[in-house]
């Protein structure tokens, strides 16, 4: 999930963006979720992917402005099998997170916030 609604969304507009920034005008459409901005129980990975999308594109539209329009499209509660079948436990990212060696909670917190020593 991480691979295709977060890292997929970032690679398809850098695959294109020196393109797009020689063109007269230009527009990224992006898609998000309304689960970017406020969480559901069980959904997790999901609403940390949507919320990724919605930050690019806000950089995009910072970086890029005037000459390239960003629009992020966040659709709200779609009736679709994913709740019925994707959970944390079952997400391979979480599951390979989670294997032996993998930082806890303490080592990440301590690789992104280094203490000074």
């Amino acid at each position: 999930m991480i691979e295709v609604n977060l890292l997929g969304t970032i690679t398809a507009t850098e695959v294109f963006l020196d393109q797009l920034k020689a063109a007269a005008h230009a527009d990224i459409v992006n898609i998000g979720s309304v689960a970017g901005r406020r969480a559901e129980p069980g959904g997790g990975v999901y609403a940390a992917t949507k919320r990724g999308v919605n930050g690019w594109s806000e950089s995009l539209r910072l970086e890029l402005k005037p000459k390239i329009r960003i629009t992020l499209i966040e659709p709200g509660g779609v009736a679709t099998e994913l709740p019925r079948c994707l959970r944390h436990d079952e997400a391979p990212a979480i599951r390979g997170a989670r294997g032996p060696g993998a930082p806890g909670r303490a080592g990440v917190l301590n690789a992104v916030h280094p203490r000074a020593n």
